[in-house]
């Protein structure tokens, strides 16, 4: 076989320039050409075989001078790639496995460095240009650099050595080496003699996989419900692509930040993984399935470079969504993009760049270029952009995401107006379900009007009649434009999206069950009194669904059982798209002030010539007061798919399970799963906290499923502490944003093993007092987390425990402290502590306690036995609690009357207590008497009279020095906390003992409570 031009393989004893006994090999006499690069593009590609784990074996790169740049190889049994620093390698990436071989690629085009090590496309590193600059990431909401601009690209390799040692043999660990010089022979871009192909695409962001903590899910009013599982093999990506694919979508596309030589590699190694499931995906009977990358433009050299590194890896598979506009029978890779003003600014010029230098490079394809700004998004093309656009571009459409309903019409205004500019340009249109900014620079809302958003636009985009239409997007959940099944709708968007396609591409309709309706109903998730109620009834066409069909609904009040709203749908049909039209119910009145907060249960039947169907387990609408802020969103539930009354799902919180009373908590609860029924053992649960995830959907009795961290992958393990079919965790995450007021609520969801579905009831919890008399209240369970990941001062956890209550009297940790948070037992990975070291002190604002009445309530495990600790202490002596030496718990506060010695009212607990146990404890002053108690029993109770000045609030130790601390407040110098602390709240009044009693039933459902600390 004849090597291709450019190209030369070289007989392996010309490559033996190893050197072994520890010495190092220098391509020397009959090699140093073939291995001296020149230019700016060229490819070397080989494969190092049978390395030891006592072996190393590099692929060297030097510059002119011979000074070493990088090298990928193997030392120490595992691949890497290093680059040389400060006279020292300096590691890259190391291979998280041992192995004995690799393929070893390096890659430069236009100067742009892609160093592979593994298979091809498993590009380790990045490298810009020589003298390249490398653009900082830019902060969307101010356009300012979010990080520094990177370093310019390192001196052009001019010299790959081979270089290693091998103890017992000199046989070479390389194999198959290739060297091509130069770039490959550019080509010309063809004319398109027609469109491209009929495609429907949607959008996958890698940054919010269905099995990752990304940041915001904290805050996002939605999240996946695509079941995590724990089978050999399995990804939950491909899972979601298998839906995209049965629900009649052709291709998805993978977003890519093309702004920096490392953003690059991480969407290079994306695009690789999401093309390998979709040539899975294939093989198992979607034939027609492709995918495309998806690139969002800043640095047009960088992207040139990274779409010929692309090309050159991927170019040929089959998987790549291919356009079949030309003669060449294969068709032309496609490449979606996406642009915003504040990374580029997109001038035709610098598009014509992008095109032209990709077919400098030696390879034509298929680009197709995003309308953006303002005036897209309200739904007109920019007539001068379009003009200078079209005419060297192959494809136009517009994202949507932000945008309003009328910008689906733009593929008709290309048509009408600017079609001429270019024969056979292919247009396409986006559809999205709506907008809901979670970001807190942006609350930009489009309400999805229950599902008439995403209806109207289809209606839009139909009238420009598309080459493609482009789903926004499969999974931004930070922007709630998706169509991935989701604890708010089930796949009910996809389902209706599933339709449309059917009629579009002239496919049959999907056959449902004989004679039985599938019907989507939608409302909203939350309402506020003077709000109407409104419900909608949307059919979803089958080939052999029911030709008549009627729907009762009824909405009650929960704690009442009033009748809110009861509406009779007149007759309509399941059976043909044209059927697929809307109704709606709405209450005669606006909600009435009394029934916030509180909670309305939606019932439905509907009657067919087949009898009467009654569905169940529909999640109820949250009415909230008016001063709060709630979730936007909507339920779009598919009564077809929900479970019969022989299942449940039952969620307590801190005990309770029913919504006409609410639960007794605040910051920290104690939550437990329930399922029950046929086929239960095999049900998967997720579980939601004011619209924001609490658990992915998964088993049970598999740990890992809550949120805990953030930016963490999912993994599933087996519970030492739940079963199949019940959970006990602790929820402890704070409110992301002050405006989220009022009681906290709580549904979960579950998915049987045949589909079917179920929620909970839901449940509202408020604190034992009204929101303004909870004056402070702290969950030690972690740091503030961060709140975006692209926002400048956002993108990093707070160094503090933050403040659940309104007033938001947060505890900055010391910059040098010794604390730790350490997990709790029995709660799956759900509860943590603070571990206090005994010597920090952590201090809260002067007048976080009030100076009359109050009530503390902690939950802690003593630290060391038979010294002196302080829990809490109020320096102007309102209240304090202190751990003795004889492990008794005391009480203390300065009566109105000062006198010394002995100046305080003490109480203590009657007995020591127990040192490996979590404690239960209320401090009461109720403006005559101090009052402790423990673990749910009165302990003592002492008058004492009079108001109290404040000068601070410590939690750990005393705030004064050890001269006042000994002399005023009777402490010994050594009295800092070493034990674990989980929550300390104040309340701005004396609470009665019902309360008491209410607060410690809910302490003791902790599962920690009951467990021996560790």
């Amino acid at each position: 076989m004849h090597p291709a031009p450019g190209q030369r393989k070289f007989p392996l004893f010309c490559l033996l320039c190893l050197a072994f006994a520890g010495l190092t090999a220098v391509a020397t006499a009959a090699t140093p050409d073939a291995f001296r690069p020149e230019g700016d593009n060229w490819r070397f590609t080989c494969r190092l075989a049978d390395v030891g784990p006592k072996d190393n074996a590099w692929i060297e790169l030097h510059d002119a001078d011979q000074a070493p740049l990088y090298r990928l190889g193997f030392a120490a049994g595992r691949a890497r790639v290093q680059q040389h620093k400060g006279g020292k390698w300096a590691s890259l990436w190391t291979d998280t496995a041992d192995s004995t071989s690799a393929g070893i690629g390096v890659f430069c085009f236009n100067g742009y460095l892609f160093l592979e090590v593994g298979e091809p496309g498993d590009v380790r590193h990045v490298v810009a240009a020589s003298g390249a600059e490398v653009k900082p990431d830019i902060d969307p909401s101010t356009g300012k650099a979010l990080r520094a601009a990177g370093p310019a690209g390192t001196k052009p390799p001019r010299l790959i050595r081979l270089a290693g040692n091998r103890k017992g043999n000199t046989t070479s660990f390389i194999t198959d080496p290739v060297f091509e010089q130069g770039a490959r022979p550019a080509v010309k871009r063809k004319p398109a003699l027609r469109p491209m192909q009929k495609e429907a695409i949607t959008c996958y962001l890698p940054w919010f996989p269905a099995d990752l903590t990304a940041l915001g899910y904290q805050r996002q009013n939605d999240f996946p419900a695509v079941p995590l599982r724990t089978d050999a093999g399995f990804d939950v990506l491909k899972d979601e692509i298998r839906l995209m694919a049965a629900h009649g979508l052709t291709a998805v596309n993978t977003d890519i930040l093309f702004f920096t030589p490392e953003r690059v590699r991480a969407g290079l190694t994306t695009f690789k993984r999401v093309l390998t499931l979709v040539r899975e995906i294939r093989a198992e009977g979607f034939a027609d399935f492709r995918m495309l990358p998806f690139i969002e433009l800043k640095d047009i050299p960088l992207t040139v470079a990274g779409a010929l590194y692309m090309l050159e890896r991927f170019g040929d598979d089959p998987a790549w969504l291919r356009s079949h506009d030309t003669d060449d029978p294969r068709g032309r890779p496609v490449f979606q993009t996406y642009h915003h003003s504040v990374h580029v600014q997109l001038t035709p010029e610098k598009w014509t760049e992008l095109v032209e230098g990709v077919a400098a490079g030696g390879r034509d394809s298929f680009w197709i270029y995003g309308f953006a700004g303002i005036k897209p998004a309200l739904g007109n093309v920019d007539a001068e952009e379009a003009r200078r656009i079209i005419p060297a571009t192959d494809a136009v459409y517009h994202f949507g995401g932000s945008s309003l309903t009328a910008s689906s019409g733009i593929a008709r205004q290309v048509r009408e107006k600017f079609s001429g500019l270019r024969p056979n340009l292919t247009v396409g249109g986006s559809v999205h379900v709506g907008y809901y900014s979670a970001r807190t620079y942006s609350r930009n809302f489009i309400s999805p009007r229950h599902t008439a958003e995403l209806r109207e636009q289809w209606a839009y985009l139909q009238s420009g009649s598309p080459d493609f239409v482009h789903l926004t997007t499969w999974n931004d959940w930070n922007e709630a434009t998706t169509f991935c099944p989701s604890f708010s709708d089930l796949g009910s968007r996809l389902a209706i999206m599933q339709r449309y396609l059917a009629g579009w591409f002239g496919r049959p309709l999907p056959t449902g069950r004989d004679g039985v309706p599938e019907i989507v109903l939608s409302y909203r998730k939350s309402l506020y009194p003077g709000e109407p109620l409104r419900v909608e009834v949307l059919p979803l066409p089958t080939s052999n669904g029911a030709k008549k069909v009627r729907c009762e609904i009824v909405v009650t009040d929960a704690a009442s059982g009033r009748v809110v709203m009861r509406e009779t749908s007149p007759d309509f049909s399941t059976t043909s798209l044209d059927a697929m039209k809307a109704w709606y119910a709405q209450s005669a009145e606006p909600l009435a002030s009394d029934l916030a907060p509180g909670v309305l249960r939606v019932a439905v039947r509907a009657m067919t010539d087949s009898g009467e169907i009654r569905y169940h387990h529909l999640p109820d609408i949250v009415v909230s007061e008016t001063e709060n802020y709630n979730d936007q969103l909507f339920y779009n539930v598919p009564l077809h798919r929900l479970a019969g009354p022989e299942r449940r799902l039952a969620l307590r919180i801190n005990g309770s399970e029913s919504a006409s009373a609410k639960a007794t908590g605040n910051g920290l609860y104690a939550v437990d799963y329930e399922l029950s029924g046929p086929g239960s053992a095999g049900a998967s649960v997720a579980g939601m906290k004011r619209g924001h995830l609490m658990r992915f959907l998964a088993p049970l009795d598999r740990d890992g499923a809550e949120v805990v961290d953030l930016n963490k992958r999912v993994t599933l393990t087996l519970s030492a502490d739940a079963t199949k079919q019940r959970r006990s965790v602790v929820e402890s995450a704070a409110r992301w944003t002050p405006a989220e007021r009022g009681p906290d609520y709580f549904a979960a969801l579950a998915r049987f093993e045949d589909g079917t579905w179920a929620y909970s009831p839901t449940v509202l919890a408020a604190p034992p007092v009204p929101s303004p008399a909870l004056v402070a209240d702290w969950v030690f369970a972690g740091l503030k987390p961060a709140l975006m990941g692209n926002v400048a001062g956002l993108d990093k956890p707070k160094n503090v425990i933050e403040d659940r209550s309104l007033y938001r009297n947060e505890l900055t940790l010391p910059e040098k402290n010794g604390l730790k948070f350490v997990d709790l037992p029995g709660s799956g990975g759900t509860a943590r502590a603070m571990q206090f070291d005994g010597q920090t002190l952590l201090k809260a604002a002067e007048d976080t306690a009030g100076n009359g009445p109050l009530t503390v309530e902690v939950i802690f495990r003593p630290g060391q036995t038979g010294r002196h600790e302080v829990i809490c202490w109020q320096r102007g002596a309102q209240a304090g609690l202190v751990m003795e030496k004889t492990g008794h718990l005391k009480l203390s506060r300065l009566p109105e009357l000062r006198a010394y010695p002995d100046p305080f009212v003490e109480v203590r607990s009657r007995k020591p207590l127990a040192p490996d146990r979590f404690h239960h404890v209320v401090a009461v002053y109720d403006g005559v008497a101090l009052t402790l108690w423990l673990n749910g029993e009165r302990q003592d109770s002492k008058p004492c009279l009079g108001t109290r000045s404040t000068e601070g609030f410590a939690i750990g130790g005393n705030s004064a020095g050890k001269v006042a601390a000994a002399s005023v407040d009777g402490m010994p110098g050594e009295g800092f906390f070493t034990g674990q602390l989980v929550k300390l709240t104040v309340y701005g009044r004396g609470l009665p003992p019902q309360a008491i009693s209410q607060l410690h039933q809910v302490a003791a459902r902790l599962p920690f409570m009951n467990s021996p600390a560790q």
